[in-house]
């Protein structure tokens, strides 16, 4: 991502716009209501930075200021496009080279990150936001979520609706939604399973989604936490998941709730190969 393809998302997602507080090119993102920063760009000399000059001794760069976790900044450091916070508390900040050497998607969930970690109570939804037992008129809105948000174009209200009135007749299953005044943003469906070495069971998380412009706003975490609530309510101590190899930002989401990555999921497609 470049400063231009920044802006233009926490425009989409955030609604806000960048502010210039010193006249130059150098611009900070500020929350709406409490007018914290929650992500800077800026632009230094390669050589300030620590960066290679490339032939250019007077070559500059961008980067974006994150406020993130100090255990994940610690982790980040040791990256390729990753840099100690330039101007900026090195604790609690990190610098992202806006260079291309670090994937969009690791940019925009470190960016939602800080918008969360710098964000009033009211900013992340949690006051409007109710986690409750999907119900029939939500089928469009989880059909939406499963093409905008996980890329499946095929599945269609139709085929939502077949499926989760199968699983409403199967106590087993369960699928909660987020509800932001009237509108689902996200989902979680689960299953619950045995086996020997469980005998009080397990469950299954088999699909977890919001929206893209409710991303990063603690909307997949308040999801979560129902979930084990939810386990917790039918005895049960144990959740599991698969997380394609893929969805790095997911496997990072799912570690900073306490989750661990253990194994490999195997499977095989008895009507012909996955595309």
């Amino acid at each position: 991502m470049d400063r231009a393809s920044i802006f233009q998302w926490v425009k989409k997602t955030y609604g806000t716009e960048p502010d210039y507080p010193w006249n130059d090119r150098n611009a900070v993102l500020r929350h709406k209501d409490n007018r914290k920063w929650y992500g800077v760009v800026l632009e230094a000399s390669r050589k300030t930075l620590g960066l290679a000059a490339g032939g250019d001794p007077s070559g500059y760069a961008e980067v974006l200021n994150v406020k993130s976790d100090p255990d994940l900044i610690g982790s980040l450091r040791g990256k390729k496009g990753f840099l100690p916070a330039y101007h900026m508390n090195k604790e609690n900040w990190i610098s992202i080279l806006l260079d291309g050497s670090v994937p969009e998607e690791e940019i925009k969930s470190l960016l939602g990150l800080s918008y969360q970690l710098t964000a009033t109570k009211e900013t992340s939804l949690s006051k409007n936001t109710v986690i409750r037992e999907m119900e029939r008129k939500d089928y469009e809105s989880i059909a939406v979520i499963w093409r905008d948000a996980l890329g499946y174009s095929t599945i269609t209200e139709e085929i939502v609706a077949e499926t989760c009135e199968k699983m409403k007749g199967d106590t087993r299953y369960h699928t909660l939604v987020a509800d932001v005044k009237d509108k689902v943003v996200g989902f979680v469906t689960t299953v619950e399973a045995l086996a020997i070495n469980q005998p009080n069971g397990y469950m299954k998380v088999n699909g977890l989604a919001v929206l893209p412009e409710f991303q990063h706003r603690g909307i997949g975490k308040m999801l979560m936490e129902r979930v084990e609530e939810l386990a917790g309510e039918r005895g049960i101590s144990l959740i599991g998941l698969a997380s394609g190899f893929q969805r790095t930002n997911a496997h990072e989401f799912y570690e900073h709730l306490g989750y661990q990555k253990l194994s490999f999921w195997f499977r095989k497609n008895l009507q012909g190969q996955d595309k």
